[in-house]
């Protein structure tokens, strides 16, 4: 595949129902997720930041920020002494412990913002979290946890109403691992630009081919396309608020799952997680993968990857596979690959690029 190639595949796609789209947020679509941070364009070579802070002590609970600086000690009361910090980038202070939260089991805290979310009664989910974790707290408590972890789905929630279940669930089993595809059907309303795309997120369990993924080489091990402008932000909100989300991780196998959870279920523009995809590639043949998160911005499909170590990573390995991502979707989606956009982060930094600009390397 090369870029002639990749930009004959976008000029095919239909546009169907295109038209003045909805905004999402009335200002850039991504003011958001990168406002007051220094960005920069990403070379061929190493993805590190430049001229990151030594870190003191540990990384930030809330916000992810790597500037950490002694605060004192703590006597707790079975004697054992414990190290204090600052962050200098939020100005809250932590222990060597979990932050916000760190009493109580972290998957009842991420439950309890789920049952939120669902419009559960703060009764209802206390008495929930009694008798599933055996947390026993009041209703400060569950005030105090959103207000650590808040919940930007609440206030659009009252006017996105759906007949039947508000997340539709599905585990697939593709070349022996498991894989739990969810769609948030309410968040859908704000993808009427692509009615081919509701159409594929609300029926992909009755037609989808698990032989197709058993067959298919998996985008994530191909790297034979390059992007030459990568956009950088490092400490971008995304980040920090990915920082303040696997603080609720119980460990890192279930990092990806906490976040695409609180990303499904917290924020007002993920409407799908765990997509699978597929396609059939000139070079490679079939190709299939599965997408962490989908989100609708100001008339852009956003399709995200979290991977640790982002920085750190290969440039050609990750753009192959998101490119890839968006050329699937598009071509089962019927979305131009315009409409499109790619981004993978860690708690410290986001890449950004146009899958019209990746080529052949």
């Amino acid at each position: 595949m090369n870029a002639k190639v990749i930009k004959e595949t976008a000029s095919s796609l239909t546009t169907e129902g295109a038209g003045q789209g909805f905004k999402l947020y009335p200002a850039d679509r991504l003011n958001k997720l990168t406002e007051g941070h220094r960005t920069r364009t990403v070379s061929q070579g190493s993805l590190s930041s430049p001229g990151a802070a030594e870190r003191r002590g540990d990384c930030c609970p809330y916000c992810g920020g790597e500037e950490v600086l002694k605060a004192g000690r703590r006597t707790l009361k079975s004697g054992e002494i414990r190290q204090l910090f600052r962050c200098t980038s939020c100005d809250r202070r932590f222990s060597t412990c979990n932050g916000a939260g760190k009493h109580t089991d972290p998957e009842a805290i991420l439950q309890a913002l789920v049952l939120i979310c669902r419009g559960y009664t703060y009764a209802e989910i206390l008495d929930r979290l009694k008798r599933e974790y055996g947390v026993v707290r009041d209703k400060s408590v569950l005030t105090r946890w959103l207000g650590s972890f808040p919940l930007p789905w609440l206030e659009v929630r009252d006017r996105l109403r759906v007949d039947g279940p508000l997340v539709r669930s599905h585990v697939f089993s593709h070349a022996g691992l498991r894989y739990h595809f969810e769609v948030h059907r309410a968040k859908l309303l704000y993808a009427k630009r692509y009615p081919k795309l509701i159409s594929y997120l609300e029926r992909l369990p009755s037609f989808l081919n698990p032989e197709l993924f058993e067959k298919a080489a998996r985008c994530s091990q191909l790297s034979h396309l390059t992007n030459p402008a990568v956009r950088h932000y490092a400490g971008a909100g995304l980040c920090q608020q990915a920082g303040r989300i696997l603080g609720l991780s119980p460990n890192n196998r279930r990092r990806h799952a906490t976040l695409q959870t609180y990303f499904l279920y917290g924020d007002r523009s993920t409407i799908a997680s765990e997509v699978p995809v597929y396609l059939r590639e000139r070079e490679h043949g079939l190709v299939a993968g599965h997408i962490d998160l989908v989100q609708i911005h100001a008339n852009k499909l956003l399709l995200l990857d979290y991977k640790p170590g982002a920085a750190k990573l290969p440039l050609e390995g990750v753009v192959t596979q998101l490119t890839l991502y968006a050329l699937a979707l598009g071509r089962r989606a019927a979305i131009p690959l315009g409409d499109i956009e790619c981004v993978w982060f860690d708690e410290r930094d986001a890449f950004y690029f146009d899958p019209l600009r990746s080529k052949v390397r």
